[in-house]
């Protein structure tokens, strides 16, 4: 696994800005909503080749399923750097899961759209601001 990977989906620290987030979001929802796609449409030839169609939604149920518990390390991961861009622990995330209708989406517009703590917070710098070069001497 390559290191660019797992610096940008499976690490739980540091801060995460509202551009990333939305585009490594994005990027995971496609991917996986391809891979529903596909696998769902092999799954579906496959069974109408073998003449079993009553179990088709089940099996297409269990491949959302499967995917869904397969992106949630990425998803949690991207949830809880842009918390901490909030100086917030990763626990709020648990806000998200509520399926209670309005509050999951309510969680990820917030997330989205409002501008995390400018400067340093407790879990690193601004990911907005670019680091200065550091100026050596050369006597």
């Amino acid at each position: 696994m390559s290191e660019s990977f797992k610096k940008n989906y499976l690490t739980f620290n540091g801060r995460l800005n509202r551009k990333k987030y939305f585009m490594q979001i994005f990027t995971i929802g496609v991917v996986f909503g391809l891979a529903t796609a596909i696998s769902s449409f092999i799954v579906g030839a496959y069974l109408s080749a073998h003449g079993d169609n009553s179990s088709l939604s089940s099996v297409t149920e269990a491949c959302i399923l499967f995917l869904a518990i397969l992106s949630s390390p990425f998803i949690a991961s991207l949830y809880i750097r842009r918390l901490h861009d909030f100086n917030f622990k990763g626990w709020w995330m648990i806000i998200g899961f509520i399926l209670i209708f309005p509050i999951p989406i309510i969680f990820s517009l917030c997330l989205l759209s409002i501008k995390g703590t400018k400067g340093q917070n407790r879990f690193g710098n601004d990911p907005l601001v670019k680091p200065q070069p550091v100026m050596t001497s050369n006597s």
